[in-house]
């Protein structure tokens, strides 16, 4: 991911996603160079909802932001360390 990150040189937006969360978003963000990360960061809202009658139960999904707050706080600093790092190598 790194690799193609730095072939494409901001010409087009490479994002690792599936499976980012707040536990791991940092660390993608250290080894890849990363400026964007794609994820859902699903929470359910609220208890089972029928949408017509008949229909199956649903459950409703949303943002969960607490989970994007975790992931802006820490992915700022790892990206920060990242180009610190990697502009000195130059």
């Amino acid at each position: 991911m790194r690799a193609l990150i730095e072939k494409a040189a901001g010409r087009i937006r490479i994002l690792p996603g599936c499976g980012v969360t707040d536990q791991n978003a940092a660390y993608l963000v250290e080894q890849t160079g990363a400026s964007e990360l794609h994820g859902s960061l699903r929470t359910v809202l609220g208890g089972n909802y029928s949408v017509l009658p008949g229909d199956e139960e649903q459950v409703v999904w949303a943002c969960d932001a607490v989970k994007l707050h975790k992931i802006v706080s820490s992915c700022s600093a790892a990206l920060l360390e990242h180009r610190r790092k990697h502009t000195l190598e130059f």
